[in-house]
């Protein structure tokens, strides 16, 4: 049996290659994947997410194979925790609150692998993505005899890359639907596709 699915996948694979006419990613091909991260990849223990994973990545077909193009995304997370104080004889509440918001600009290039697939409607790839992250974390508290700063805010940075896997599917030549796993504002980014 398991011989037999071999067989069959390169039967379809070989016939895929050499029997298309029309291609889901074609050289001179742009695209616009419009996303929505599942889970947050900047989000620990004890933090809930403010803003969902949201991303844009525009890619141009250099090659029936190869794209290149441009990714930028941004979420945002908020741990608050709650205290009890004492002072000048009196118990007292108040609140810590830690906001993030997380941002990514990169450069990623795919390889299509349009080539080996019969349907014109399903472009899989693999690709690269190098860019920067830039974090910005804000700590304010409602305490009123607080030996910390009650507002103050810090920015991080810097150089990630990343690999990812994704797929699309189109119901027409112009829209579809596409998913992307790989490190980055999150590990599952799915949404809209747009081919111009």
């Amino acid at each position: 049996m398991k011989n037999k699915i071999l067989k069959i996948t390169f039967l379809l694979l070989i016939s895929g290659t050499f029997g298309i006419k029309a291609q889901s990613f074609q050289q001179g091909q742009k695209d616009i994947n419009l996303g929505l991260g599942l889970g947050n990849t900047f989000v620990g223990s004890g933090y809930t997410s403010t803003f969902p994973p949201i991303s844009v990545a525009i890619e141009y077909g250099v090659t029936d194979a190869i794209s290149v193009g441009g990714f930028v995304a941004f979420t945002g997370a908020k741990s608050t925790y709650n205290y009890q104080d004492f002072y000048n004889g009196n118990y007292y509440n108040y609140t810590d609150t830690y906001t993030w918001t997380y941002y990514i600009v990169g450069v990623r290039g795919a390889y299509h692998f349009a080539q080996f697939i019969s349907n014109d409607k399903v472009d899989l790839y693999a690709g690269l993505m190098l860019g920067d992250e830039m974090v910005t974390n804000t700590y304010s508290t409602t305490d009123p005899n607080s030996s910390h700063v009650v507002n103050s805010s810090q920015t991080a940075g810097g150089f990630i890359w990343s690999g990812f896997v994704g797929g699309r599917y189109r119901f027409n030549d112009h829209i579809g639907i596409f998913g992307e796993l790989g490190y980055g504002i999150s590990n599952l980014n799915i949404g809209l596709n747009l081919k111009f």
